[in-house]
């Protein structure tokens, strides 16, 4: 997306870039999960890493339950 203000702009490719980094570390702590080598100070050290909506999309990463993109 791209907005006329600068600042706008960097804030919300910021965040966006967030959450997907949040949503890729989610998809990959569930298949260390289902393989059986998810350690729990894994989980918890990147669980750290997020706060808010950011830890609410890794968590539903990592249960398998993201909702589907819109096209």
């Amino acid at each position: 997306m791209s907005y006329r203000d600068p600042v706008s702009n960097r804030a919300i490719g910021a965040f966006d870039r967030e959450l997907k980094r949040a949503e890729q570390d989610g998809l990959r702590l569930n298949a260390l999960r289902r393989s059986g080598l998810l350690r729990w100070e894994e989980e918890q050290r990147v669980k750290r890493r997020y706060r808010g909506v950011c830890l609410r999309r890794l968590e539903a990463a990592m249960n398998g339950t993201l909702p589907e993109r819109e096209k």
